[in-house]
């Protein structure tokens, strides 16, 4: 229903879902889908080419709570899971520090990630969200510790680090 939604005015793709809140396709292509499932959750996914001219399906799972937090899947085109560990390595805190003496610092307790594809190119940004404990004021969480995104892109076979 969504998408015919979409299709028709995309500024009414909205409906209401089991939870009794509301659901909405954001954006959607040929090959790559916004959804936003609740107030708090969102699913994107996008059809990456393979060399033998087929495809997968790169789904990513976030929520936001009170930082993002996001989840990245691999399918067939047939919703069989793949390995994930095959197409894409994931970052870790230490690859978000700007320099070698940042490196030094303790790893948090906790490494939140938010992933996001890009609509229009093969490419995904990961962004790192954990916030800084010393930051934190009466249970608050603070805004995240400044680090550089890191952009990734599909070559084919994985996802490739720049």
């Amino acid at each position: 229903d969504l998408v015919d939604l979409y299709r028709a005015d995309s500024t009414a793709a909205r409906l209401k879902n089991t939870l009794e809140g509301q659901s909405s396709l954001i954006k959607l292509t040929d090959n790559y889908l916004l959804l936003q499932t609740s107030a708090v959750g969102q699913v994107e996914m996008k059809l990456l080419p393979l060399v033998n001219h087929t495809y997968i399906i790169c789904m990513i799972s976030t929520t936001f709570g009170p930082a993002p937090d996001s989840r990245i899947t691999f399918f067939t085109t047939d919703w069989q899971p793949l390995e994930g560990d095959r197409l894409f390595t994931p970052p870790t805190y230490s690859d978000f520090l700007a320099s070698s003496d940042d490196k030094s610092h303790a790893t948090p307790d906790m490494e939140l990630i938010h992933y996001t594809l890009s609509p229009e190119q093969p490419t995904l940004t990961a962004t790192f969200t954990t916030p800084d404990p010393s930051e934190m004021v009466d249970s608050s969480l603070a805004k995240p510790q400044p680090t550089a995104p890191i952009t990734y892109t599909w070559d084919g076979s994985r996802l490739v680090r720049h």
